[in-house]
Order: structure tokens, then C-alpha cells, then sequence
């Protein structure tokens, strides 16, 4: 066969250069709650997208302000904030398209935290420490704020969590405030080519989480170490926090009239996307052998299989937002899926457990790209249940030092810009098979986390929208 002989790119100077249509705008734009201005626990936050122009899904952030409240205290407690501080008060994301509810990721806050950790290395995390809510503070205690001091004596801890450590007696009940702000992912951001907004009216909806869930209350074990000069003597929660001046931020994309007749004069539009579905299970203590754990997960197109192993137990200072082997490194995991196992060979933790890391990369579809970053260190790969065998245990999770043993299973077929690149469940449940070599200490309860592809179907003419999954 004869050769076809091409010119290199670099050197191909006849490559026709495109150029934007004249009178194309980029405009960033911030929209606010509509259903009012300051929030907190347990409440929601409506917030209606522009009914102008596109949106580009690589610019979709939030940013508000969050608002502590302190308790009375003791000298030299500790106070905390679990997982990533800018998502953990949101408990659930809902995206509405003309009123009717299209995605929900419930436990949105672990699954934010695990991207955090699974898409960022720990120099992408220090960089946004401010922006995340990474914060590990001295607090004077008395009766006034008085100045906080930064801690960054072990900086790579400082990428998890937010603490803050007492030197004096809490006199008087006071406040602290962060400023927050980072991506926001869902099927908007992950979206491959801009989103109409002109007539799809669409809405996101945040559902607050409790604050006993994203502040612990523990003994010294779990306070962590990365306060410099100071002994802990135990974990108290913070009382109550209040979000406000929340925000939606986005490019808007608008074209000049005869571009926006061209794009509506197709009958349809459809827009290849991803998002995240959650499930949870529980796992009680003093369990061995096989566990299936049932998750009601219906997807057609299933690219990534997780397993966030988050306990309920007192152990635990990270509660959801943690995630530790279950089976003591005596065990395996493996998932089923209309009658296939993913993987084939069952996950051994008592074989190769930094095997379960790279089949973990491997789910994140990052072993032999660019972005081959990941925030996990070996003090938080290897948390096990024995090893938080109590409330007072100093091998417990910390606030400072989650557990990140997150189970990954690769279940794309081929990594293509075709459409429904997964598998498909057939429309039956999910079914993850553990091997408990150990009885279990603690409790648990697991999260089941599918990564999946979806689409966004317009009908230009009606603004009707159908979301296919």
C-alpha cells in the first residue's frame, strides 16, 4: 500500500483559521438566591439561571460567605469543619429544567470532597486553600474574636478540613466568616458544548445539610495535629452556621441574531454530558464474610463505579466524608452488574492493596493522561476499621487526615467522544460483593457513587427539555 504523505501540523500553513462570528459577547455573570439572602441548616437555597444566551459549562462556580458560630469552651479545644469545607454544607444538588427535577446528587458534599481528592494533587489544593475553606487557625478565646493566626507548620495537612484550635477559655458566644467559592460540578459543568439558556429556564437547588453532620464532637484523638504550640484536649462542634450572599457565577455566551436563527433551526439539540448518582447501604458492626449491598442505581451508560466507605460510628471524626477499609486489609471488593462482576478478580486488600490505588486511577480515567493527580498520602490510604477501634483511639480519623481508601472500578468501554460509552445496568440494581476477612468493629455506611453519561435533548420549538440517562 502507497503512503499518503501530509505536511506536519506545524508547519501546514494552509489550515484555515476560524474566526467568531462578528458581534459574539462573553459575558460573566452572578446570580443570586431568589428565595432570599441568608440561610442555614436544613434550609434551601433556590437559585434561577439567566433566560439569555449560553451558558459555558467550564465557567459554572459558586461563592458565598459562610459564618461559624463558636460555643462556650475550654482552652485548647478544637473545632472543625469535614471534607472539603466549600461544598460540606450542601447535603444535595437538584438541577430543574422548565420546573421539572432532571438530575439530584444526594450526599453532594462527599461527592464534591471525593473529586477534590481524586482530581486535585495536594499542590492544587494548597493553591486554593483560601477559595476552599483549608484553613487551620489559632483562636485566642475570650470574650472577643481578638486575631486569628495561620497554622502552616505541616502545610500538606492543611489541605483538608477546616480547624480551628482555642488557646484561652471561650468567655462569650462569637462568630467567625470565610469566604468561599469553587467549581461547581453537575450534568451543567460537564456539559461537552454550550447550554441554551433562552426559554429552558433552569433552576439549582441546594438543600442544606445539618450542622451535626459536617462539625464533630470527639476526643482528643480526632482533634489532629497540625496546630503548632498547642495540646488539644478534645473536638467540639461548632453551634450553628449561617450561608449569605450566595452566588451562581457563569460565562454567558450570546451571538448576533443570525447565528442564534441558525443554531434554532435545528429541530432538536443534544448535548453529550456527565454527572455523578448516589447511593447508601449500611453495614453494621460485628459483620464477617460476604456482604452484598443492593443500590437501586439505573443508569444506561455507566462509567465509573465508587465506593466511598464513610462510618457512622464515633470513630469516625469524618463521619460520610471519610472513607476506610472496611475488611482490615483481610478482604476484597467487587461490584455486579446485571450478572457481570467488575473487575473479574475481586480487589484484594489482603494481596495487593495499592493495587485497589491504581484501579482507583484507573476509574478516574487518569493513568496515562496529563491529569494523573490525586490527594491521597499513605496515612490516609491506609485507615482501617481496627485501626479505629475507639472514641479515644489516636489511630482514629482526624479532621486533618480523612480516610481516603476509595474503592474505583472502570467500567467504560472505550474512552471515545461517542455517545454512551459505559455500561448499562439493564434496568436492575447494583450489587457491591465485600469479602470481610475481619469482623468489622464499627459502622458503616457506604456510598455507592456512578459516574455516568447523560444528554441534554432541547425541542427548539416547544423549550421542552428531556434528560436522558
Amino acid at each position: 500500500m502507497s503512503s499518503i504523505e501530509a505536511l506536519p501540523k506545524s508547519v501546514d500553513y494552509s489550515e484555515p483559521l476560524g474566526v467568531l462570528p462578528s458581534g459574539t459577547e462573553n459575558f460573566n455573570v452572578t446570580c443570586y438566591a431568589n428565595n432570599g439572602s441568608s440561610f442555614t441548616q436544613n434550609q434551601q437555597i433556590l437559585v434561577d439561571l439567566n433566560n439569555v444566551g449560553y451558558l459555558d459549562p467550564s465557567s459554572l462556580s459558586i461563592r458565598y460567605k459562610l459564618t461559624l458560630n463558636l460555643p462556650l469552651t475550654a482552652a485548647n479545644n478544637t473545632l472543625g469543619i469535614v471534607g472539603a469545607p466549600v461544598y460540606t454544607p450542601i447535603i444535595r444538588l437538584d438541577t430543574l429544567f422548565n420546573s421539572n427535577v432532571v438530575e439530584s446528587i444526594n450526599n453532594f458534599n462527599s461527592v464534591a470532597t471525593a473529586l477534590t481528592n481524586l482530581n486535585m494533587s495536594i499542590s492544587d489544593k494548597m493553591g486554593n486553600q483560601a477559595a476552599y475553606g483549608y484553613y487551620a487557625q489559632v483562636y485566642p478565646g475570650g470574650a472577643t474574636l481578638g486575631s486569628l493566626s495561620l497554622d502552616t507548620s505541616i502545610s500538606n495537612e492543611n489541605t483538608d478540613g477546616l480547624t480551628i484550635q482555642t488557646t484561652a477559655a471561650m468567655t462569650a458566644v462569637s462568630t467567625i466568616s470565610y469566604f468561599l467559592s469553587a467549581p461547581l460540578p453537575c450534568c451543567l459543568s460537564n456539559a461537552e458544548k454550550l447550554v441554551p439558556l433562552n426559554g429552558t429556564n433552569i433552576r439549582l437547588q441546594f438543600t442544606l445539610d445539618s450542622i451535626s453532620n459536617i462539625s464533630p464532637v470527639n476526643a482528643v484523638a480526632n482533634c489532629g495535629t497540625q496546630i503548632s504550640g498547642t495540646t488539644a484536649t478534645a473536638q467540639v462542634a461548632f453551634t450553628g452556621y449561617t450561608i449569605s450572599n450566595f452566588e451562581v457565577v457563569y460565562n454567558q455566551i450570546q451571538f448576533p441574531p443570525q447565528i442564534e436563527r441558525q443554531i434554532l433551526s435545528l429541530p432538536k439539540i443534544r448535548i453529550k454530558t456527565s454527572s455523578y448518582a448516589t447511593g447508601l447501604a449500611t453495614i453494621p458492626s460485628g459483620i464477617s464474610g460476604t456482604t452484598n449491598l443492593v443500590y437501586n442505581l439505573r443508569y444506561a451508560s455507566i462509567k465509573a463505579m465508587l465506593l466511598l466507605l464513610g462510618s457512622s460510628s464515633a470513630s469516625s471524626a469524618n463521619k460520610l466524608m471519610d472513607s476506610i477499609d472496611i475488611t482490615s486489609g483481610n478482604g476484597s471488593y467487587n461490584m455486579q452488574v446485571n450478572g457481570v462482576y467488575y473487575p473479574q478478580n475481586p480487589l484484594s486488600t489482603a494481596n495487593n492493596r495499592s493495587g485497589i490505588l491504581m484501579e482507583l486511577r484507573r476509574a478516574m480515567r487518569n493513568m496515562y493522561t496529563g491529569n494523573s493527580s490525586m490527594a491521597i498520602n499513605n496515612n490516609e490510604w491506609l485507615y482501617t476499621d481496627a485501626a479505629i477501634t475507639s472514641v479515644a483511639a489516636l489511630t482514629n480519623t482526624k479532621v486533618n487526615i480523612p480516610g481516603k481508601f476509595i474503592v474505583g472500578v472502570n467500567t467504560e468501554k472505550m474512552d471515545t467522544p461517542a455517545l454512551f460509552t459505559g455500561i448499562s445496568s439493564q434496568n436492575s440494581p447494583i450489587t457491591a460483593i465485600i469479602n470481610i476477612g475481619t469482623a468489622t468493629v464499627n459502622s458503616y455506611s457506604p456510598i455507592l457513587m456512578l459516574y455516568y453519561d447523560g444528554i441534554i435533548e432541547i425541542d427548539t420549538l416547544t423549550k421542552q427539555v428531556n434528560y436522558i440517562y
